[in-house]
């Protein structure tokens, strides 16, 4: 299997094929971002990793998590093997946030995990999708 690869400033960034296996499965990553006033926050998502080889996670704004990443984009994703607490990957990089306009990526993961994602969205909710490009990627 070829690895995914994502252009970014001009660096190839690649997911290694040893944990495709966890970026495609239906796991809970911890995505950590930063607060107004510098601090980490970190919360646990669903995710996809998408047929353009992006990285992807659907939030609405009533979450923290979109306006960290709207202040400051760089973030970090985690995942860890539920088989092995010794295995894992880490992906460093900077996030894109766009509206997701039609529900486009929320009907996309929620097919992934077999949930209506749609119950997490109080009237007046406007949901993203936000895209880790990976600058940095620790695998073990």
């Amino acid at each position: 299997m070829e690895p995914r690869t994502r252009q970014h400033l001009g660096a190839l960034i690649s997911y290694p094929d040893s944990h495709l296996d966890l970026l495609n499965a239906n796991g809970t990553g911890l995505l950590s971002t930063h607060t107004p006033d510098g601090r980490i926050q970190t919360t646990a998502i669903w995710y996809l990793l998408d047929d353009d080889g992006g990285l992807k996670i659907s939030i609405n704004d009533a979450r923290k998590k979109v306006r960290n990443l709207q202040a400051d984009p760089t973030a970090t994703f985690f995942l860890l093997d539920p088989k092995n607490s010794f295995r894992f990957i880490e992906i460093r990089g900077t996030a894109t946030v766009e509206v997701d306009e039609g529900y486009v990526f929320r009907t996309k993961i929620s097919a992934k995990y077999g949930s209506d994602m749609s119950k997490f969205d109080q009237p007046g909710d406007v949901r993203y999708t936000a895209t880790l490009v990976p600058e940095r990627i620790n695998a073990q």
